[in-house]
């Protein structure tokens, strides 16, 4: 009576945290989450926030074809002009929103001979004038990339956000307001795409979401389905949904106690986390099913078989997530940190109610035994596997050769833009500005001078104008801003020539005059490209959204010609978030390789310590390192690059794959005990554990294969990994593992 009691209130308790939990925890779609890996991305909107004094800036991608032309120039006018009108949006900037320099006039003080008028008017204009103002603006340096593409596709609106700190609520509600001012253009045949983060944010949730309501729960059916066929039990079945239920109400109460959210990574854990624990159930009940009706006490005769060897593949799990906190990723630090907790309670849960049913069985004098009259037991797969033995040894060998020089050609690809399907709004937009507007990633340098005023005197302007010409050569770069480009600006004003191709640098008295323009009038981002004491001023490289060694290579390079030729009283700064940038890919690898190198090692030393047998230990080791080799083969065939969320599959599946190398250990091991034979043995293992292997397998792989229908490209990659690793591993038990067995033995 007391131990239902206590069973009551326990559960009582864990539904009553699950449902607080629950109203705390929230799907955190920001860009810090998302781009939690990809820090030249993350940096890019940074940047452009900095530059509309840290709000967050909405860019609206127009593709008006008729654009130069009295009629085009009326749309961009009428599609600023409802961004505008948005109680949200300020600080409207286009081509028909934004002002240029031009002269005007002979005033004695020539400061006032230099007034500012938007690029585009409304006013009518011949189709020479309109061809003309075309060729200018996609020349002039502080529009091209910037308000216009090269080629004069495309031109881009750009708005900043009243109100910076949104609630997710209301990024959902911006994106869908966005979508039905431009509705109208839309149906004027004008391509509208926008870029920002909340609404990044708000098309990452209802993409999660209709995964999760949709695949998710289809999955789950699947996955009882093949529980139940396997079984052929609807009590066995109503256990496994009941103890799995509780693994769920779980879930939440470890986010809220970590004070996580759930992001893009940190929901692969649920799957995960939940398909391990039904791996515990199904080699429980598979034994308990067993002996069910042999035994008076088949829950303590099940818990006696299993309870060890699920321990022992605990272990392997928890040193798969506990690599994961050596990471230097913060993402994958907090998902081992989350996962080993989860894993943990997960399996209290699993095995808790089983200790309890069985305090209350009655005692058996005429103990079952699974050893009994399997001497002479035969299984069908065993002669061919100890026949064939030899071809699978040369099978693995081959198999981890050509993995070990598989792995060197795999290739790292952490952009963020891969972690949205081509489909995507925001993929298609980041697309835009990589193929149109000058390159996706911005890489920057900042120039300091010792005095006030530093960065006005003419060697160090000289030295800025030098520099871009240099880096407009470099090989990848797309485009160039820097603060010499306003001195150039002006001077082509007073030359009389055309601003379009104007790269002209001024002559050294000039510059007192131009100074007292620039600091006159408010060029458009001036404030980006200096501070107010004119002691500091940035450099601003463009380059495509190229592979990271490409990008590091351009990066180390552009630095290298910085420091060239740099005048008395300059200091180049490399900004701290550029180490990280050049680092993180580098970083995940080597995380990577340590976290599998670490998870491999600990498996051995921690089945050497509980097994006290150095054979048995290594046959797991190698089990486990050929399901590990058809990972790296998988993905050299598939062409999956490691990524954010692909590098995490090797240490996971390696921790995953080794337990039923475990449970099949230690079966023979148990019935080597009992005196049986080697082949007797063998039979009693295929008999007794291929079904739950299989089952197991299944399972997990169907949860794997879930994440193929993600609408994240990375996730698609990583369930089509894992669940046919899962698969080579099942193979790799059933097969590989009985051939080491009888290497020595004689069966």
């Amino acid at each position: 009576m007391k131990l239902r009691f206590a069973i009551l209130i326990s559960l009582i308790a864990i539904v009553a945290s699950s449902w607080f939990s629950l109203q705390k925890l929230s799907l955190d779609t920001s860009v810090n989450a998302i781009m939690g890996t990809d820090h030249r991305s993350r940096a890019t909107y940074e940047k452009m926030d900095e530059a509309f004094k840290e709000r967050t800036v909405v860019l609206a991608i127009c593709k008006i074809d008729d654009l130069f032309s009295d009629a085009g120039v009326r749309k961009l006018y009428a599609i600023s002009e409802k961004l505008k009108n948005m109680p949200e949006l300020v600080d409207i900037r286009s081509l028909t929103h934004a002002a240029r320099p031009v002269k005007r006039g002979s005033h004695f003080d020539i400061r006032k001979n230099i007034r500012l008028e938007v690029f585009l008017n409304l006013e009518k204009k011949t189709p020479e004038q309109w061809a003309e103002l075309k060729d200018f603006i996609c020349h002039y340096p502080m529009t091209r990339d910037l308000m216009i593409s090269a080629d004069g596709q495309y031109t881009m609106v750009l708005a900043r956000l009243k109100n910076s700190e949104m609630k997710l609520q209301d990024k959902k509600l911006l994106w869908d307001e966005l979508q039905s001012n431009v509705k109208e253009f839309e149906d004027q045949g004008i391509a509208i795409s926008f870029l920002s983060e909340p609404i990044l944010s708000a098309e990452f949730f209802n993409l999660t979401k209709d995964f999760v309501s949709h695949t998710l729960l289809a999955g789950l059916v699947l996955i009882f389905i093949i529980i139940l066929l396997s079984f052929k039990s609807l009590k066995i079945l109503a256990w496994m949904l009941a103890l799995e239920l509780l693994g769920a109400m779980i879930c939440p109460v470890i986010f809220y106690l970590n004070n996580c959210d759930l992001n893009v990574y940190t929901c692969i854990l649920i799957p995960l986390v939940l398909s391990l624990q039904l791996t515990f159930l199904v080699h429980f009940f598979a034994v308990y099913q067993q002996v069910q009706k042999k035994s008076k006490r088949p829950w303590t005769y099940a818990l006696s078989r299993v309870f060890r060897p699920s321990c022992i593949a605990l272990l392997t799990s928890f040193i798969a997530f506990g690599s994961l906190l050596l990471s230097e990723v913060q993402v994958l630090k907090v998902l081992g940190q989350l996962g080993l907790q989860y894993l943990l309670l997960v399996f209290v849960l699993s095995f808790a109610p089983f200790y309890f049913v069985s305090r209350n069985e009655k005692s058996d004098e005429d103990e079952h035994s699974d050893w009994q009259d399997k001497e002479s037991s035969h299984h069908f797969l065993s002669k061919p596997i100890i026949k064939g033995k030899y071809f699978l040894y040369l099978g693995a060998t081959l198999l981890f050769t050509i993995s070990f020089f598989l792995f060197s050609d795999l290739e790292t690809d952490m952009r963020a833009r891969e972690f949205l399907t081509p489909k995507s709004e925001t993929r298609e937009s980041l697309e835009l500005v990589n193929d149109h507007f000058g390159g996706l990633n911005i890489f920057q340098l900042k120039v300091v001078s010792k005095n006030k005023g530093g960065i006005q005197k003419y060697e160090n302007v000289k030295y800025l104008h030098d520099l871009r010409n240099r880096a407009m050569k470099m090989p990848g770069v797309r485009n160039a801003y820097t603060y010499s480009q306003f001195y150039t600006t002006i001077h082509q004003l007073f030359l009389g020539d055309s601003l379009s191709h104007g790269n002209v640098f001024p002559p050294e008295e000039a510059l007192f005059t131009y100074n007292l323009i620039l600091n006159s009038q408010r060029f458009p981002f001036r404030d980006v490209l200096q501070n107010d004491e004119l002691t500091e001023s940035l450099f601003i490289l463009r380059t495509d959204d190229v592979r990271s060694h490409e990008f590091i290579q351009i990066a180390e390079e552009f630095i290298k010609i910085s420091k060239q030729n740099l005048p008395d009283g300059l200091e180049i700064v490399v900004p701290n978030g550029l180490q990280s940038i050049l680092k993180s890919d580098q970083e995940i690898l080597e995380t990577q390789l340590d976290s599998l190198m670490l998870s491999l090692l600990s498996m051995l030393v921690l089945l050497l310590v509980l097994w006290r047998s150095g054979k048995y230990a290594v046959y797991a080791f190698l089990t486990a390192a050929s399901a590990l080799c058809s990972l790296i083969l998988v993905m050299y065939i598939a062409d999956i690059k490691l990524n954010s969320i692909t590098v995490m599959s090797g240490t996971i599946l390696l921790g995953i794959v080794v337990d039923d190398a475990i449970h099949f250990l230690s079966y023979y091991r148990h019935s080597i005990e009992q005196g049986h034979s080697a082949q007797s043995s063998l039979a009693n293992c295929f008999q007794t554990k291929l079904k739950p292997m299989i089952c197991t397998s299944l399972i997990l792989s169907v949860c794997f294969a879930l994440f193929c229908f993600s609408p994240y490209p990375p996730m698609r990659e990583f369930g089509l990994s894992g669940a046919l690793t899962l698969l080579c591993g099942l193979v790799a038990s059933c097969l590989f593992l009985p051939a080491l067995l009888s290497l020595k033995e004689k069966l």
